[in-house]
C-alpha cells in the first residue's frame, strides 16, 4: 500500500475511503469487531490518498534553488473558509499569511473529512485547491461520537475521517503511513468518561460539536505519521 502512485500513475485518484456508513456503524459497537470490517478499518488506518493535479511538469520548467516549507494546526477546519482565503490571496494582511501563501510544501494535523463537525468538507482537499497545491492524506481516527451518541447527522456524507495531510507545489510520487505507539485506548476510554445522560445535556448547546466533541472523543485508531516522497524540481 505505500508506493500508489509512481510513473504513470501520477494524478489519479481514488476512494478516500474503503469504510461505508454501515461499516463505521459497526466500529461504533462494543464489543468484537467482524473480521471483515477490522481488515477494512486497518486498510484505512495504514493506506495513504494521494491527489496529484499540479506541477507535473515542474522538473522541465523550473530552476528553483530553494523550498520553503511549513507546517499548520488547523483545529480540523473549523475556519476552513478563512484558511482558503490565505492560500488563494485573498487574505494576504499579516506577514505569516503571505510567508504561508508562498510554501512549497505544508504539512497539516488535525485535518477532518466528512464530519458533521466541520460541514462534512473534505478540509485537505478544499485548502489544496484554493492554493493550488497536491496533497496526501493519512486517516489517524475514524470518529465515531455522532454515531455514539446518536445525534444528528447525514448519513450519506458522513465519512468520519480524522489525520494529517501533506500539501505540495511538485508532485507526490508515493506516500506511506508510519504508526506511532499506542498510548491510549480512544474508544473504550473516551466511552467511560461520562453516563449517556450528561452527554445528551451538553450536546444541548449551540455549538454542540465543537464544545463537546473536543472534551469526548470516541474513535477507533491511533497516532501516526505521514511520510511522502516529492518530485522536487533538481
Amino acid at each position: 500500500h505505500n508506493e500508489l502512485y509512481t510513473g504513470k500513475q501520477l494524478g489519479k485518484e481514488k476512494n478516500i475511503s474503503v469504510l461505508n456508513y454501515n461499516d463505521i456503524v459497526a466500529l461504533s459497537m462494543t464489543g468484537k469487531i467482524d473480521q471483515r470490517i477490522q481488515k477494512k478499518l486497518e486498510r484505512q488506518l495504514s493506506t495513504p490518498y494521494i491527489e496529484n493535479k499540479t506541477g507535473l511538469f515542474s522538473n522541465i520548467f523550473s530552476n528553483k534553488r530553494n523550498l520553503k516549507i511549513g507546517h499548520w494546526n488547523i483545529e480540523r477546519g473549523y475556519k476552513v473558509e478563512k484558511i482558503k482565503d490565505i492560500f488563494s490571496g485573498r487574505i494576504l494582511t499579516t506577514a505569516e499569511a503571505k510567508e504561508f501563501k508562498s510554501c512549497d510544501i505544508i504539512s497539516l494535523n488535525e485535518v477532518d473529512i466528512g464530519l458533521p463537525r466541520t460541514k462534512y468538507k473534505n478540509v485537505a482537499k478544499e485548502i489544496a485547491d484554493a492554493g493550488n497545491y497536491n496533497y496526501a492524506f493519512a486517516t489517524e481516527f475514524i470518529e465515531l461520537s455522532p454515531i455514539v451518541f446518536m445525534l444528528k447527522h447525514n448519513r450519506g456524507r458522513f465519512l468520519g475521517l480524522h489525520g494529517n495531510a501533506i500539501l505540495s507545489k511538485y508532485p507526490i510520487k508515493s506516500a506511506r503511513v508510519v504508526s506511532l505507539p499506542t498510548c491510549y485506548d480512544w474508544f473504550y476510554e473516551e466511552l467511560g468518561r461520562k453516563s449517556p445522560l450528561e452527554t445528551f445535556r451538553k450536546y444541548g448547546a449551540k455549538n454542540v460539536f465543537r464544545e463537546e466533541i473536543q472534551t469526548s472523543e470516541v474513535r477507533k485508531g491511533n497516532r501516526n505519521a505521514l511520510v511522502a516522497d516529492i518530485e522536487l524540481p533538481n
